[in-house]
């Protein structure tokens, strides 16, 4: 079964579309690219990189908020009512959808930014000592 010249005009048409509705998803990828080519070099292996995931985090959140059907005047990435196939069929834009999205991204921004508490808050452990004196059985 060959595809159709109309069925691949029609995608290649909606392509546009569909990946500015995937555009949460596609920062969040170019996130880890971008994470693993900083890797490469040498002076960066030491690096943490935890705030650049945190800032392109945000990002992709800010953008999945974005979305939301009741900022836009006309029709947006998401309809208000129902949801429209993307890729062919192979997902669907809808608003429970963007709000998992939302939620989930919320979740990964909330877990990226909790290690940047300040190191004052922390509750400190102290070491056990040995003590001074030990129980001997055979005296």
């Amino acid at each position: 079964m060959f595809p159709s010249p109309d069925f691949v005009r029609r995608l290649s048409g909606d392509l546009q579309r569909d990946l500015f509705a995937f555009l949460p998803e596609l920062l969040l990828c170019a996130t880890i690219v971008l994470m693993l080519l900083v890797r490469l070099f040498s002076a960066m292996n030491r690096a943490h990189l935890s705030q650049l995931a945190l800032g392109m985090s945000v990002l992709a959140l800010a953008s999945a908020v974005w979305f939301w059907p009741d900022t836009w005047a006309d029709e947006g990435p998401v309809p208000q009512s129902g949801g429209y196939l993307g890729f062919g069929g192979l997902v669907v834009f809808d608003k429970f959808g963007l709000f998992v999205r939302a939620f989930l991204l919320v979740f990964l921004c909330l877990s990226l930014w909790l290690p940047f508490r300040p190191a004052s808050r922390t509750p400190r452990i102290r070491p056990i000592t040995p003590r001074s004196w030990s129980v001997q059985p055979w005296a």
